[in-house]
């Protein structure tokens, strides 16, 4: 009886740990969730979730680098909880502090709870992980299927002796108690639920983001040692496995014809070096661009770096464990670094879910010490670290497309034409714009006119900025956006409306976004415009 209630006490203090600290993260990510106008990647998310199914997941698909999984889950969100900033932005608030638990079970699985209690803590205090919960995008669905196929794989890692059953006989012990004999009644269930999370998980990653694709052979390659030390060879374990990612590969087969049609696209994603792919890593795991002032930025990298080398020597022991995180850590990146040499892929924001296992190893580098006053004093500095970091996120300011939106509808008259130096400008432009139009007033969305030099969504039509001089003539009274990519071409663009027509106002936002407001010169001389 006295063991029963300390088991009972011990299991319930370690309930209250992760409710505290999946409540303290959703605290942050839904904190001020809609206070920042929608930016130009999120209102790429509002137009792709207006889209009819047929066309989200069929022609229509081709239009968007990722899956529609996203969009799909968006979709079916707005329509219960409608179409503002906070309502668009709290499915991935919802997801990210989903994420948070998982995180713990995977620790707990790994190796024990003080593990899945500190990583999931440091996933919940994360100011990149907490600005990705606060953007209608689909990083964080990514974030939470890798977390959940990685807990599959760490089911099974513990688990030898189940691992070497047939996929699928727990589940049948389970439903037909007697089917099995009691030859086999040490049969886990747990093993069956863990090939599930796997093959769930990895589903939902490659419905979630392209780039999800390289995860099979990342997972693959880490399994193979634990098959070939732990399981010896073993007949069974190697053909669940082919039968799994099989699965998962017949779940994904059909969507590969639209990322082959989507190779052909041109990338604006820069080709990197090795010097900038680990700035971009460290952007991501250490996030050192948050803090302004040197001694925290040196503080961070050093906490951050020893703790993650502390954790890899305190899991010195166990290859399986160093196996499973490193491979995705490190095997990811630097498989998505050298397929960038032929097809450039890399950037930050598909590697938010790297954070996981970094985090695994930092709460394994934090508990490296024996001292419980240490690592309270550690955990302490470390979120001190971070929560700077999340308050600086906090005050970062987004494209204000709502204050762009109100300045031009505010001057608006009848028979104006808005033109966008990029036409996908027009996305979020257009979802603050419906809401201060007068029905009465008419005007043009020459959406269709681009100065770029390339086009990312390859059906739109495009312009030069040589074409510039040829267009004035039939735009009349024209207001000119530019911003988000602004460069040269940029203000050639603006420098060749300028030459053609008359300025008459102008106006700067943050980040790079420019109004102006032209007139045709024709006009201003009492000759008529050609429309």
């Amino acid at each position: 009886m006295h063991l029963l209630k300390m088991f009972l006490k011990r299991t319930l203090f370690t309930y209250w740990q992760i409710i505290c600290v999946t409540a303290l993260g959703a605290f942050l990510r839904f904190y001020n969730i809609g206070a920042q106008p929608l930016w130009l990647d999120e209102g790429f998310s509002f137009q792709f979730a207006q889209l009819p199914l047929s066309q989200l997941w069929g022609a229509e698909a081709l239009n968007e680098a990722n899956p529609p999984l996203y969009y799909t889950l968006l979709k079916l969100w707005i329509f219960f909880f409608g179409e503002s900033e906070t309502a668009l932005r709290s499915l991935s608030a919802a997801i990210g502090i989903l994420t948070i638990p998982l995180l713990y079970m995977l620790g707990k699985t790994l190796d024990k709870q003080q593990l899945g209690i500190l990583a999931a803590l440091l996933l919940a205090i994360s100011p990149i992980n907490i600005q990705y919960s606060q953007e209608a995008r689909a990083y964080t669905l990514l974030t939470m299927a890798v977390t959940l196929a990685v807990l599959g794989l760490a089911g099974l890692l513990k688990d030898p002796e189940g691992a070497k059953m047939p996929i699928g006989q727990g589940f049948i012990q389970k439903v037909f108690p007697q089917s099995l004999g009691n030859s086999r009644s040490h049969l886990k269930l747990t093993t069956d639920l863990a090939w599930l999370a796997y093959i769930g998980g990895l589903s939902i990653a490659f419905y979630a983001h392209s780039t999800a694709v390289f995860l099979l052979g990342i997972s693959s390659a880490s399994i193979f040692i634990y098959w070939m030390k732990t399981l010896q060879f073993n007949r069974i374990f190697f053909w669940n496995w082919i039968i799994a990612n099989t699965l998962i590969l017949v779940i994904w087969a059909w969507w590969l014809t639209f990322i082959l049609r989507q190779a052909n696209f041109n990338s604006w994603i820069p080709f990197l070096k090795i010097k900038g792919a680990i700035l971009v890593l460290m952007e991501v795991l250490i996030e050192p661009g948050r803090e302004s002032q040197y001694i925290f930025q040196l503080c961070r990298y050093s906490l951050f770096l020893g703790l993650a080398l502390l954790g890899l020597w305190r899991w010195r022991n166990n290859l399986e464990k160093l196996t499973l995180v490193n491979t995705f850590l490190v095997g990811f990146p630097l498989l998505v670094f050298v397929i960038s040499l032929y097809r450039p892929l890399f950037i930050w924001r598909i590697f938010l879910w790297t954070t996981i296992p970094f985090y695994l190893l930092l709460a394994s580098g934090i508990l490296a010490f024996r001292s419980r006053f240490v690592i309270i004093l550690i955990a302490t500095i470390f979120f001190t670290l971070q929560l700077r970091g999340t308050i600086n996120y906090y005050q970062v300011q987004k494209e204000p497309w709502n204050e762009v939106a109100k300045q031009i509808a505010s001057r608006l008259k009848q028979g104006d034409k808005i033109l966008f130096y990029e036409n996908f400008l027009s996305i979020p432009f257009n979802y603050y714009f419906r809401d201060h139009l007068s029905n009465t007033i008419q005007y043009a969305l020459v959406d269709s006119y681009s100065a770029t030099k390339y086009s990312y969504l390859n059906n739109l039509a495009e312009l030069s900025v040589a074409d510039i001089p040829n267009m004035t003539p039939a735009l009349g009274r024209t207001w000119f956006v530019r911003g988000h990519l602004s460069n040269k071409d940029s203000d050639f663009a603006t420098s060749m409306l300028s030459q053609n027509m008359h300025q008459i106002y102008h106006h700067s936002y943050i980040n790079s976004l420019d109004i102006y407001l032209f007139e045709n010169t024709q006009e201003l001389s009492g000759k008529p415009g050609l429309n």
